[in-house]
């Protein structure tokens, strides 16, 4: 996880955490105007029982249709797998949600307290605390780091304003961003939950080889900006307004099919 290195310096004057989480929404919603794609690699680990599962896949991104992933490889133990294809089920509904929606990170979701300026990442950024205003699964109680000089997200840390089942209760969460292709891209999310029945899982998931300004499915009518091999854990500016990643803390246990993903027949463990 990125590390933080507190410097103490005061919250500047004329600028509140409405501003800051303002101009990191307008700074967001330029970047979902431009299509891209990515590779991902979900792991999934269940300490109770010692079970391991990680699927890879290939994600795209168009502002007109939101997102699709499509399955590269999957292994390990079935059930985790068909939690995984619930995560990507969730993930792919929520980016084709309409603007405004009441989950999306901006000041009509939360109310906002600017607690200081430090580095993150090697990123001068503001420390705005987030407190939501209602009870939803999709938005998070905790920190929102966003860069001073460009209001991009660095790194989000929290837990959902509510539990997300009674299986689940309220998944404790890390994500961090980088500026790759002139937007802000997720590149590391880390999820612990704690289950009735699975006791505590927790979820990885590492980005790599993003595709930046791919305009059409065959990857090719326009010059894309291509990330290398590995973008992994590296901090920097991002956003989504429609938090991507967001649907990853909401972990299921019941397998659900979704499209290109097959259901996981076997609950055993």
């Amino acid at each position: 996880m990125a590390a933080c290195c507190l410097s103490g310096t005061p919250s500047p004057g004329p600028v509140s955490g409405d501003d800051v989480l303002a101009k990191a929404a307008d700074t967001t919603n330029q970047g979902l105007a431009v299509p891209y794609s990515g590779l991902r690699e979900y792991t999934l680990h269940n300490l109770r029982f010692g079970k391991q599962a990680r699927v890879s896949v290939r994600m795209q991104y168009r502002p007109s249709e939101g997102k699709t992933f499509n399955i590269v490889e999957r292994s390990g133990n079935s059930m985790l797998t068909g939690i995984i294809d619930r995560i990507l089920e969730s993930e792919t509904a929520e980016s084709r949600l309409p603007k405004g929606s009441t989950h999306e990170l901006g000041p009509a979701n939360y109310w906002t307290d600017l607690r200081r300026t430090e580095a993150v990442s090697g990123r001068p950024c503001y420390a705005v605390e987030l407190k939501p205003k209602r009870k939803n699964k999709y938005l998070i109680q905790g920190t929102l780091w966003v860069d001073t000089e460009n209001f991009a997200l660095v790194k989000l840390e929290g837990s959902t304003a509510t539990n997300v089942s009674m299986w689940v209760g309220t998944p404790q969460i890390t994500e961090e961003f980088r500026q790759i292709g002139g937007i802000s891209l997720p590149v590391f999310i880390h999820s612990i939950a704690t289950s009735m029945w699975l006791g505590t899982s927790e979820l990885e998931i590492h980005f790599s080889d993003y595709r930046v300004g791919e305009s059409n499915r065959d990857f090719g009518s326009t010059t894309p900006h291509r990330e290398g091999a590995s973008a992994s854990r590296a901090g920097s500016p991002e956003a989504s307004v429609k938090h991507a990643g967001r649907a990853a803390f909401a972990f299921t246990v019941t397998p659900k099919s979704t499209t290109g993903c097959p259901r996981s027949k076997s609950l055993t463990m």
